[in-house]
C-alpha cells in the first residue's frame, strides 16, 4: 500500500503545540521524470539494523540541531566565555525566527530548520511510488504543493488572528525562499530559474543542500555513487562547486552504513566524483581540496601526543576528563579552521569544511563530533546535524548517548510534534524491501 504523508500535520505545532494527524492528502508528482532506485546489490543488511540506523540517523541529525541552535553564529569565545564548554543539552534561548526556533526560549532538545528538513524529506520520500527514485521536478512540486497547503490550513485554523497568525506564519516565511526557487524550476522557464537562484539567501553559496541531502544515504545504504547522483539531482538551491559538496555529504551517509574508519569513509573522495569536478580547467575539484587540508591537520594534530602534559598551560574542560593533549588537539584544529572561514557563517566550503575536520577528530566518537562542532560555533546547527546524520548511520541508535538520544526524541515530539521514532518505522517499513 502507498503511503501519503503531508508536512501539513505540523504547522499547526508552531502556534498550539500538539500534534496534529497526516493529512489524507496525497501530493502529485510528475511521472514523466520518475526513475528507479538502484541501490548496491552485494549490500546486506537485516531490518532491524536498518531501522536502527535511520533511527539514528534522524535523532543524531537532531541531537546535532539542539546543541548546536542555542549558540548558533556564536564564535567559539563567545561560547567559552558565555558557557565554558558545552557537552549536553541546554536550554534553547533564543527569539522565535524564520529559519528556527519557532517560539522563543525552547526547551532543551529542540532545533531548527535542519530538523524540520529531516521531516520534510522523509514525507517527501514516503511520497514516492513504489521503485521509484527521488528526482529534480517531484522535489520542487512536492515543495510547492507544501507550501500551498499550508497556507490554507493557516487560513482554516486562525484565520486572521494576529498572535496565532504570527506564529504559525513563521514556518511558512522559512519555506518561502524555498518555494520562490522550486516554482522557477518546476516552469522549467531556465531564464525564471536563473533569475531566482541568484538571489536566494541573499544570493550566497549558501550550504542549502546540506540541510536535507544526507538522509538521502539511507534510501542507498553502501551506495555512495548512487546517492551522490540523487543528492546531485536535488541540489536545486545550491550554486557553483556547492552542488557537489551537496551531493557528497549524500555519498558519506550511503557510505557510513559501513564499519569504516574515519580515514577511509573520507577516502569517498577520491572514489565519487560523478560530475568530474577533478577535470576542472584551472580549479579541479573543491571538495578534494577542503578533504586534503582536514586530512593533513588531523594528522598533525595528532603527532603532539608526546607533549608532556605538565607543558600544556591551558584550562582542560571537565569533560576531556584531564586530558589536555585531546583538548590541545581539538584547539589546533579550531585555529586551523580560524584561517577558512568565509563571510557568512552557513558558506557551503565553511560548512563542508569543519564537517570534515569534525570527522577526522572524532574517529567514529559521536559525542566528541558534538562537542567538536558545537564549540567551534558558527552554523553549529547545520554542521552537528550533517555529522550527525553520518554517525548517527554509522553508530545505530543503540549506540547513541541514551539520555540525550531520549530527550531529544521527547522534546521535537512533545513541542515540534516532530515524532523521529515513528518517522523511522515509516521509512523502514516502506524502503526495506526494496534495499
Amino acid at each position: 500500500m502507498r503511503v501519503f504523508i503531508t508536512a501539513i500535520s505540523s504547522l499547526l505545532l508552531l502556534a498550539a503545540c500538539q500534534p496534529a494527524p497526516p493529512s489524507s492528502q496525497s501530493v502529485s508528482l510528475p511521472l514523466e521524470e520518475s526513475a528507479s532506485l538502484q541501490k548496491s546489490s552485494n549490500f546486506q543488511i537485516d531490518k532491524v539494523t536498518y531501522q536502527d540506523k535511520i533511527l539514528g540517523a534522524l535523532v543524531g541529525s537532531a541531537i546535532g540541531d539542539a546543541m548546536g541552535s542555542p549558540v548558533e553564529m556564536w564564535t567559539a569565545a563567545a561560547i567559552r566565555d558565555r558557557h565554558g564548554f558545552i557537552d549536553q543539552l541546554i536550554p534553547n534561548t533564543r527569539l522565535a525566527g524564520a529559519e528556527g526556533p519557532w517560539q522563543t526560549n525552547m526547551i532543551a532538545g529542540t532545533g531548527t530548520d535542519d530538523t524540520r528538513w529531516k521531516q520534510m524529506m522523509t514525507y517527501y520520500f514516503l511520497s514516492l511510488k513504489v521503485g521509484e527514485s527521488p528526482n529534480d521536478f517531484g522535489f520542487a512540486n512536492f515543495i510547492v504543493a507544501q507550501y500551498e497547503q499550508m497556507k490554507q490550513k493557516i487560513l482554516a485554523a486562525d484565520g486572521l488572528h494576529p498572535d496565532r497568525l504570527e506564529a504559525s506564519t513563521r514556518y511558512l516565511q522559512w519555506m518561502q525562499e524555498w518555494v520562490k526557487v522550486a516554482e522557477a524550476y518546476r516552469s522549467k522557464d531556465i531564464q525564471q530559474y536563473a533569475q531566482t537562484l541568484p538571489k536566494f539567501y541573499g544570493g550566497e553559496m549558501s550550504c542549502a543542500g546540506m540541510l536535507y541531502a544526507p538522509l538521502l544515504g539511507i534510501l542507498y545504504p553502501a551506495a555512495p555513487k548512487q546517492a551522490y547522483q540523487i543528492a546531485w539531482e536535488l541540489s536545486l538551491f545550491d550554486i557553483g562547486y556547492a552542488k557537489d559538496l551537496t551531493a557528497m555529504t549524500a555519498a558519506l551517509s550511503a557510505a557510513a552504513f559501513t564499519d569504516s574508519s574515519a580515514e577511509d569513509l573520507l577516502s569517498l573522495h577520491y572514489q565519487v566524483d560523478e560530475k568530474s569536478f577533478a577535470d576542472s580547467r584551472l580549479i579541479g575539484r573543491i571538495a578534494n581540496v577542503i578533504y586534503e587540508n582536514a586530512l593533513r591537520d588531523s594528522r598533525a594534530a595528532k603527532q603532539i601526543q608526546n607533549i608532556e602534559i605538565d607543558e600544556v598551560n591551558i584550562a582542560v574542560p571537565n569533560y576531556f576528563a584531564g586530558d589536555s593533549l585531546r583538548y590541545q588537539q581539538m584547539l589546533l584544529l579550531f585555529d586551523n579552521l580560524n584561517g577558512q572561514l568565509k563571510d557568512i557563517p552557513f558558506h557551503a566550503h565553511e560548512v563542508y569544511a569543519i564537517t570534515l575536520y569534525a570527522l577526522l577528530y572524532a574517529e567514529g566518537d559521536f559525542m566528541d563530533a558534538m562537542c567538536f562542532v558545537t564549540n567551534f560555533g558558527r552554523d553549529n546547527d547545520t554542521v552537528a546535524a550533517v555529522v550527525g546524520t553520518v554517525l548517527g548511520i554509522q553508530n545505530g541508535y543503540a549506540q547513541l548517548p541514551e539520555d540525550i538520544a531520549k530527550q531529544v526524541v521527547e522534546a521535537n515530539k512533545e513541542v515540534l510534534g516532530i515524532d523521529l521514532v515513528e518517522l523511522s518505522k515509516l521509512l523502514s517499513e516502506r524502503f526495506y524491501e526494496e534495499n
